[in-house]
C-alpha cells in the first residue's frame, strides 16, 4: 500500500508478520519491531537519573512509547507532523501499539518536531530524536548545530538526548565514516558529555553535565 502525505510519501510492504514502511523510498521502520524498541528506550533510560517528562520526535508508532511507558513517568510529548501517517498505519498495528497511543500520559501533538523544541516552554529530562537518516533538506534541519542547541536549552539539568543513525557493527566504507563522523563532531560540539552505542543503527546520547551518562555496567545496573 502507498500513499502521499502533505510531507512524504510512505509505501507499507508485508514480509511474512512484519510490516516494512519506507518514507519517500528510504527505509523508515519496521511493525512490530520489539526487539528494536526495548534495546532503544532501555540504552536511553538507564542513561538517565529520574526520568519523568519526556519528549519523543517521532518512532511512537514502532513501539518506543510502549516500552518508555514501563517507566513511572509522568508525561510523554510525542511530536509528529504527520497525522495522516497514523491513518494509514493504524489498521497494521497489534493493541498494544494502539493502546500506547490512547494513554493518558500520552500527548500526541501534530506539529513539525523543530518547530515544537523551538516553541516549547517545557523541560524535559529525556529527549529522543527517532526518524529517518538526513538525506533530505526536510530530515537534515534536525542534524544541525542550531537544533542541538535548541534541544540542549529545552533540557533539565541532568536531561539527556538520544539521536540515532544508519552506521555499522564491523566495516565502515570511507562514505560511511564521513557521514558518521559529520553527525558526531556536530553533536559533540553542543554536548561534549556524551557515549555512542554501536550498531547498524548507532546512537549518541548526550548530557549537558559530566558525571551523568556512562558505560559503567555497575551504575548503570544501580539505576535500572
Amino acid at each position: 500500500k502507498s500513499k502521499d502525505t502533505k510531507y512524504q510519501n510512505f509505501t507499507i510492504l508485508k514480509l511474512n508478520d512484519v510490516y516494512s514502511v519506507y518514507s519517500d523510498g528510504k527505509p523508515y521502520l519496521n511493525i512490530p519491531d520489539k526487539y528494536n524498541s526495548e534495546f532503544t528506550i532501555h540504552s536511553i533510560f538507564t542513561q538517565c537519573k529520574n526520568p519523568k517528562n519526556i519528549l519523543l520526535i517521532g518512532g511512537g508508532i514502532v513501539g518506543l512509547l510502549n516500552e518508555i511507558l514501563k517507566y513511572d513517568i509522568n508525561k510523554v510529548d510525542y511530536v509528529d507532523p504527520d497525522i495522516e501517517f497514523f491513518y494509514l498505519i493504524e489498521p497494521y498495528l497489534d493493541s498494544t501499539l494502539i493502546s500506547s497511543l490512547y494513554n493518558k500520559k500520552v500527548n500526541i501533538v501534530e506539529c513539525d518536531g523543530r518547530d515544537f523544541v523551538n516553541k516549547t516552554n517545557n523541560k524535559y529530562d529525556v529527549v529522543i530524536l527517532f526518524i529517518t537518516d538526513p538525506t533530505t533538506l526536510n530530515q537534515n534541519r534536525f542534524f544541525t548545530l542550531e537544533f542541538f542547541y535548541s534541544i540542549k536549552t529545552i533540557l533539565t539539568d541532568e536531561g539527556i538526548f538520544s539521536i540515532s543513525f544508519t552506521s555499522s557493527e564491523d566495516y565502515f566504507s570511507e562514505e560511511l565514516k564521513q557521514y558518521n563522523a559529520s553527525i558526531y563532531h556536530t553533536f559533540k560540539k553542543i554536548f561534549p558529555y556524551n557515549i555512542i552505542i554501536p550498531g547498524t543503527k548507532a546512537f549518541i546520547i548526550g548530557a549537558k553535565v559530566d558525571n551523568l551518562i556512562t558505560y559503567d555496567y555497575n551504575k548503570l545496573t544501580e539505576r535500572y
